[in-house]
């Protein structure tokens, strides 16, 4: 945390591996900066600042959660819409708002960024909150990416995280921080995983990569292009074409936001990467996974101007 901070932390600060105030992703994001690898830049808004911005509306939500009904579906849909209304419908403290842009300036004036939820329960044993909060990307401007961590915060209170929650046992107010970080324009993205998922071999690596940013892989829309590939010396064991028809690129009449775009027939029918790039991917995913005393792990990444670059990574 940086002098001055109090709710702010930059990745390559020494707060910026602590989950209890970053979160899971952030505290990932974290080592990885502090570790040397190729991350682009950003801060967390930590678990203060959403203690704070809640801190005058827990009695509303409190009195909304004792009287939910999580047997009926349509009852706990309103009931948690109803919360979220409350969360993005204050005004965040100025304190807050004031470290926020001051963060975002310090970035750069005007820069597209992403704004993803990074929950203190995140890659816990026993507990997986991986995609049950919001990730808002190319977001730009101090305003947008305040009402965008407004909205990161809101989603703790969906149906599905609410349940969740309720069913493993967890606090009914819990923490969240949320991730600030530099867009990467990526050309190319996907997901790597330092095993293989498939056939349980150590000593292989699975790449999925896709055309535009990498949400397109993870939320499943594309049927991405797949390698294998060697642990031992980093060659492509084999590779299996992906359709490819959509990527998830800025969306250029707004200025901020993303949109579907259909991929045109010569591009779908491409290889994303040749075997050259695959493996120098490789080699930076089991160089992550001996930093990580030999876990094997789940990166999720992207490739621009002839850069790698490392969004996440969490054990498998």
């Amino acid at each position: 945390m940086t002098a001055g901070s109090t709710h702010t932390i930059w990745f390559a600060d020494p707060a910026g591996t602590d989950l209890a105030k970053v979160g899971g992703k952030g505290a990932n994001l974290g080592r990885m900066t502090q570790a040397g690898f190729v991350v682009p830049p950003g801060f967390v808004v930590g678990t203060t600042a959403y203690q704070s911005h809640i801190e005058t509306l827990k009695e509303k939500i409190s009195w909304i959660l004792a009287k939910i009904n999580y047997a009926d579906a349509n009852a706990l849909e309103e009931s948690v819409k109803q919360i979220r209304g409350i969360i993005t419908g204050a005004d965040v403290p100025s304190d807050v708002a004031a470290e926020i842009g001051a963060g975002y300036a310090k970035l750069g004036a005007d820069l597209f960024v992403a704004v993803r939820s990074s929950g203190t329960a995140e890659d816990l044993d026993g507990a997986s909150f991986a995609g049950l909060h919001d990730t808002y990307l190319d977001i730009k401007g101090e305003e947008r990416v305040i009402d965008a961590v407004k909205r990161c915060w809101a989603s703790l209170w969906t149906a599905r995280a609410v349940s969740y929650r309720k069913s493993q046992g967890f606090t009914a107010f819990p923490s969240i921080a949320i991730v600030i970080q530099a867009m990467v324009e990526s050309e190319v993205s996907g997901v790597m995983f330092t095993g293989n998922p498939i056939n349980t071999a150590t000593d292989e690596l699975m790449l999925n990569a896709s055309w535009g940013l990498g949400e397109s892989v993870v939320s499943g829309i594309v049927t991405p292009d797949e390698y294998i590939v060697s642990h031992r010396n980093f060659k492509v064991l084999q590779k299996t074409l992906g359709s490819k028809k959509v990527e998830i690129v800025r969306d250029p009449a707004k200025g901020s936001g993303t949109l579907h775009r259909d991929v045109e027939a010569t591009r779908s029918a491409q290889f994303t990467f040749t075997d050259e790039q695959a493996g120098e991917l490789a080699r930076i995913g089991a160089r992550i996974q001996a930093y990580y005393e030999g876990m094997p792990q789940d990166i999720e990444w992207g490739y621009a101007k002839g850069q790698f670059y490392i969004l996440q990574s969490r054990p498998v």
